[in-house]
């Protein structure tokens, strides 16, 4: 069974979207909404990763065998205002979306393997993600007019 392993994948790629939420939060404290947002949803991602741990337990990852340890999607830094703020929030999607089909895929699994616990907190992250998505493009949205037409 894989599914220790593709736990621990989403495990790390909610880690590594946290220290993305905390990084554009740093680097964009002047932009207020993206600044508290990218706070809270930092917590979330942290919550989520740590939601993971018992169902680490259960299904320990099978070692170093499959696919890479280590998330695909990752933050590469934040940049300045403007253009720099909608690369950020661009990586931010991108890693949002690698947790998204993260969480469908053990949302099936755990249907898979009967486990309800797993599938309830599966069910309660991917529609906290979702959400994210949401909100992520919304702010691509409207940073993407200021940032490419009016600079």
């Amino acid at each position: 069974m894989r599914l220790g392993h593709y736990l621990e994948l989403l495990r790390r790629a909610q880690l590594n979207l946290s220290g993305g939420y905390r990084a554009v939060a740093g680097a964009h404290r002047d932009e207020v909404d993206i600044f508290y947002t990218c706070r809270r949803l930092a917590r979330q991602a942290d919550e989520q990763a740590l939601a993971l741990a018992p169902y680490l337990e259960v299904y320990p990852p099978p070692g170093r065998e499959g696919p890479a340890a280590d998330p695909t999607a990752a933050f590469r830094g934040p940049r300045g205002p403007g253009v720099g703020l909608l690369r950020d929030l661009q990586d931010l999607y991108l890693m949002v979306a690698e947790c998204d089909l993260g969480w469908l895929l053990v949302d099936r699994s755990a249907q898979g393997v009967r486990d309800s616990d797993l599938l309830v907190t599966a069910r309660t992250c991917h529609d906290q993600t979702r959400t994210q998505l949401a909100w992520l493009r919304t702010q691509l949205s409207l940073s993407s007019v200021q940032a490419l037409v009016v600079a």
